[in-house]
């Protein structure tokens, strides 16, 4: 502990010093390292208040980047600031489960996640600039850009020799520029409230997620994976509960056997593997709300490695496989549940999400759209093969009339669009 004390003490003298220096990223490192040395001598409170300090920062570092990949990098080389902030939390949540240390977790989740995602989809969109006075946005694009050369011309200045009254110079002109962007930001807010909107994404709190993602009928189960623990929030529109889940590491080579295994499902060896490491990884992920997920619709926002998992395809208990048709040796599942269940879909419906904010996002854009007129349903098995089963096996006659319904095999090449949608069809 002796020298974790010694190691503060120096971190406390030079933080002062890059602050002088206007050296906002050493500034952010030296907090965060004083954060992870706080919480080794178990000062968990004052931990967390350092790393909000450099969580702020980061934040307002990340507005000045000038593009849409610069930001989502900046903040994604910060995501083990926010998964320590998030671990932090979780450990006050467990000494004061009152606090209400959860649900900042949970926020925490958002913000880390939801920003960049928020601005990728945002920057990605056609016309979102339409309806905003072009002068207005050819001013703001200026002001930035000048913004950002002024930050630069000031760092130089302070890590160099200088005088006082130029610092005060230098600070002045980046104030007034940055009055003067932060005037024409308003003025674009109030002529154009919806280019606002999505260029200002803002993640939103527990309560807001409550009120504006989720009824009756819907549970959010979020995830977020640690170096040394995960966890899993689930949440309804009057409760959140809070799991501790084992670490990334663990999760993540359970998640990837899983996912090789389904690559390679049409062979039989394959198939019951897949059976075996589906429970396990179901049980880990969803074993501690299995009380909880009833017939709800499951909006669930998955992190890392999970993102390639099909949850639907995941065995849920409280439902035998005989009763969904279901052919699986029941023997040979050594799992704490002795029954594998149906997959997830059987009983959920299944809502993936990058995070719960982009689910508002949408709503909103979506909420002033005409309906159309009609709906198509597509069930769909794809031909990645030439010598897929499904051709190969019919008779010759069966095999021409497939063929002239997907004229593009009889070439022997495979096109995007060439579909075969017989299985499927034949299992109804």
């Amino acid at each position: 502990m002796g020298e974790y004390q010694e190691a503060l003490n120096v971190l406390r003298q030079a933080l002062p010093v890059h602050r002088a220096a206007g050296d906002r990223i050493t500034e952010v490192a030296t907090l965060y390292t004083m954060a992870r040395t706080e919480r080794e001598l178990d000062h968990l409170t004052q931990a967390r208040a350092q790393i909000e300090i450099a969580l702020g920062i980061v934040e307002s570092l990340r507005t000045k980047a000038p593009g849409q990949d610069l930001r989502a990098s900046y903040l994604g080389s910060k995501r083990d600031h926010y998964e320590f902030y998030i671990d932090l939390l979780m450990r006050l949540h467990q000494r004061e489960p009152s606090e209400g240390h959860d649900a900042m977790a949970l926020q925490a989740s958002e913000r880390a996640r939801a920003r960049s995602l928020l601005e990728t989809l945002i920057e990605a969109r056609a016309d979102i600039r339409q309806g905003v006075d072009a002068a207005l946005l050819k001013r703001e694009r200026a002001l930035q850009q000048q913004l950002n050369a002024k930050e630069q011309s000031r760092m130089q200045l302070l890590s160099g020799q200088h005088t006082e009254e130029q610092a005060a110079a230098a600070e002045k002109e980046l104030r007034e520029l940055l009055t003067q962007y932060q005037e024409v930001q308003a003025q674009i807010r109030t002529t154009s409230p919806r280019y606002a909107a999505l260029t200002q994404p803002q993640p939103l709190s527990l309560k807001e997620i409550q009120q504006q993602a989720l009824d009756d009928d819907t549970l959010l189960l979020e995830y977020t994976l640690g170096e040394e623990r995960s966890y899993l929030w689930a949440v309804t529109p009057t409760s959140i509960n809070s799991f501790e889940l084992p670490k990334r590491a663990e999760i993540e080579a359970a998640a990837q056997q899983v996912y090789e295994l389904m690559t390679k499902s049409k062979e039989r060896a394959a198939r019951s593997q897949l059976a075996l490491s589906g429970a396990r990884l179901s049980q880990m992920l969803l074993g501690s709300v299995a009380n909880q997920l009833g017939m709800k619709r499951l909006l669930i926002v998955s992190d890392g490695a999970l993102q390639y998992v099909p949850f639907a395809a995941l065995p849920a208990s409280g439902m035998r496989s005989a009763e969904c048709g279901m052919r699986i040796d029941q023997s040979k599942l050594q799992t704490p549940n002795s029954k594998m269940g149906c997959p997830l879909i059987a009983e959920h419906e299944i809502i993936s999400l990058p995070s719960a904010s982009v689910l508002a996002v949408l709503r909103r854009e979506l909420a002033g759209r005409q309906p159309v007129a009609k709906l198509v349903a597509v069930l769909a098995d794809p031909v990645f093969e030439k010598t897929d089963p499904r051709v190969k096996s019919q008779e010759p006659r069966a095999k021409t009339f497939h063929l002239i319904r997907n004229p593009c095999l009889s070439t022997g090449r495979l096109q995007s669009a060439c579909l075969s949608t017989d299985t499927a069809i034949r299992n109804q």
